[in-house]
C-alpha cells in the first residue's frame, strides 16, 4: 500500500488502486509459494525482491508514456495484463 502512495499516478482512481492491490493480495504470495516448491531458482532470492521486481517493472510499464490512459474506458483490462505480464516475470524470470 505504501509502494502504490508513492509511486501510482496521483490521478489513479481509487478503484483502480483498489483493483490493483486485489491483485497483489490475490496473486503474489500463492505464486511466490508455487515457485518455491515447484520450481528452481537459478539464482537464489528473496521473497521482498520479487515483490519489489513486480512492483518496480508495473511502475515502469503502466504508465501514460507507455499508453496508459487512465480514462481509457479499457484501462482496467490494460492494468491487469500489465499486472500479469510483471508477477510472471518477477517470479518466474528466475528459474531453471
Amino acid at each position: 500500500d505504501t509502494w502504490m502512495k508513492k509511486h501510482l499516478p496521483e490521478a489513479m482512481p481509487e478503484g483502480l488502486r483498489g483493483e490493483l492491490l486485489e491483485l497483489f493480495d490475490n496473486t503474489m504470495e500463492r505464486s511466490i509459494k508455487f515457485m518455491r516448491r515447484n520450481c528452481s531458482e537459478s539464482i537464489a532470492s528473496m521473497d521482498n525482491n520479487l515483490v519489489l521486481s513486480c512492483c518496480r517493472l508495473f511502475q515502469s510499464l503502466f504508465a501514460e508514456k507507455n499508453g496508459c490512459a487512465l480514462d481509457a474506458p479499457d484501462i482496467l483490462d490494460v492494468m491487469k495484463k500489465i499486472f500479469m505480464f510483471c508477477l510472471v516475470w518477477s517470479v518466474g524470470g528466475n528459474i531453471d
